[in-house]
């Protein structure tokens, strides 16, 4: 299993991309409803409010199997525990507001995780070697498991 991370400023677009119909299945959400990007956007940018020097306001990870690996996730429960599990990993299952999507546009199946930096009690989640950590709790999983 592998991970990628990266902080971003251009939600809307990354969960547009990674909600695209043709290609997505939804997995999961953390503490938000509604069912598209635009809906789950205004629910972060709430927590945006006085964070006007925050530039790049979002997470985004993609996370990646083995086809072993991927064979043995049957059920879209079984994506969507392994997206908290990654979340739990970088402490964003029990504060942040996420998006979690599985990507069939390829023969290998990926997640696509977009998560607000800003918690729900208006902390701003420290991206300092988000890729790295994505790749660290990427490997962790993969030994638990």
């Amino acid at each position: 299993m592998i991970a990628k991370g990266t902080t971003i400023s251009h939600g809307l677009e990354a969960m547009n991309y990674a909600a695209n119909k043709n290609k997505s299945i939804f997995v999961g959400a953390n503490f938000l409803s509604g069912n598209n990007p635009e809906d789950w956007l205004i629910q972060m940018q709430l927590l945006h409010e006085g964070k006007s020097r925050m530039k790049k306001g979002f997470l985004r990870f993609e996370i990646s199997l083995t086809h072993a690996e991927a064979r043995q996730l049957s059920e879209i429960k079984d994506w969507g525990k392994l997206a908290g599990q990654f979340l739990k990993k970088m402490n964003l299952l029990d504060n942040h507001q996420c998006v979690c999507l599985l990507h069939r546009d390829t023969n290998h199946f990926h997640l696509h995780i977009i998560a607000d930096r800003v918690d729900r009690d208006g902390s701003i989640y420290n991206d300092r070697f988000i890729g790295r950590k994505a790749v660290e709790a990427a490997q962790q999983i993969s030994e638990e498991r």
